[in-house]
């Protein structure tokens, strides 16, 4: 069995949480050529790897919304 997803370039940015990374100028950058970046090696995983900020949906029992890494 296989199975396909697929998905906008655009929507890539969400998908991968890259939204929830505030301190790195890429949550703001035009999604298509973020998505392009990461495609080409441009973007790696070590350049999104340890953010300084994260920000947490608000859920019973979670961490704060405002987190630290440390």
């Amino acid at each position: 069995m296989d199975l396909t997803v697929s998905f906008q370039a655009v929507e890539f940015h969400h998908l991968m949480g890259l939204h929830k990374l505030h301190d790195l100028r890429l949550s703001r950058a035009n999604r298509e050529k973020v998505f392009s970046q990461i495609l080409s090696g441009q973007i790696t995983l070590d350049d999104v790897k340890e953010p300084l900020f994260l920000q947490y949906p608000e859920t019973a029992g979670s961490f704060s919304k405002d987190r630290r890494a440390i």
